[in-house]
């Protein structure tokens, strides 16, 4: 009898989901670093290099100016890149912190609370947000820092020694996202587009930071140790109280991590 030949297929390797997860991850941090940078990089030359063009009108209601118009190949890939550069920064924002947040909680059934007290979360919240509201190189200056933080981490650096060699950036991460709650008061009183609701939103988010976001905590707390100074007498018992709520929660959110370490 003839002998039948069974052909069989080689089965296909399994790619690891983590090794998927972390290309993401890292795709995600550098088109936020990169596009970040070619955007903020754009709107400064445009400061710069056409300050002539500025004028008393940009701060009149309803004005609508964005890059310099001129003629030419540079005019048409500013008036394309440079918006492109803006959204594929935040859609970086939203692949790299979507990824660590899906690791953190993918096996947990968290609670809106567990996800509102994470930076992760707060900052896909925040990315959303900016890609459907007016596109500004500062509201992308928190977000740039951070993906320059990650990317440059050490893999075997602790999230301590990571938070000291790094302070200086991450308090001026703070004040940057200080920054853009003023700067949407601004344009909220001048009725740039939707900036009201932005500012609501955004209000609310910056609101969740104060509460559970360390760094944010201890950078308002020095801006409000400079600031009591000049506070009059008659407010300082508000003025101390603020300074107190912040100090509790600074506290308490280091009791949390003290827990958390002991758990591990």
């Amino acid at each position: 009898m003839a002998k039948k030949e069974v052909i069989r297929k080689k089965a296909k390797p399994q790619q690891d989901p983590v090794v998927k997860q972390k290309l993401i991850w890292t795709v995600g941090h550098v088109m936020t670093l990169t596009c970040g940078l070619i955007f903020t990089g754009a709107c400064l030359y445009n400061v710069l290099f056409f300050y002539r063009h500025w004028g008393w009108s940009r701060l009149l209601p309803f004005s609508n100016h964005g890059l310099v118009l001129h003629h030419g190949i540079g005019y048409w890939v500013a008036k394309t890149g440079v918006p492109v550069a803006y959204r594929l920064a935040l859609v970086g924002v939203l692949l790299s912190h979507g990824v660590t947040t899906w690791q953190n909680w993918a096996r947990l059934n968290p609670t809106y609370y567990d996800l509102l007290s994470k930076d992760n979360f707060q900052n896909l919240l925040i990315a959303t947000l900016w890609l459907f509201s007016r596109s500004s190189f500062y509201k992308l200056v928190p977000f740039i820092i951070t993906s320059y933080l990650h990317l440059t981490k050490k893999q075997n650096a602790s999230d301590e020694e990571t938070t000291k060699q790094n302070s200086m950036l991450l308090h001026l991460i703070a004040y940057s996202e200080l920054v853009v709650l003023f700067s949407l008061m601004w344009d909220t009183l001048l009725f740039r587009g939707a900036s009201g609701f932005a500012l609501v939103f955004y209000t609310a988010i910056y609101w969740l930071k104060l509460n559970f976001s360390p760094y944010v905590q201890t950078t308002v707390l020095r801006i409000l140790s400079k600031l009591k100074r000049v506070v009059p007498a008659s407010q300082r018992e508000r003025w101390d109280s603020v300074q107190d709520f912040l100090l509790r929660k600074l506290r308490e959110q280091q009791v949390t991590q003290e827990e958390a370490r002991k758990r591990l």
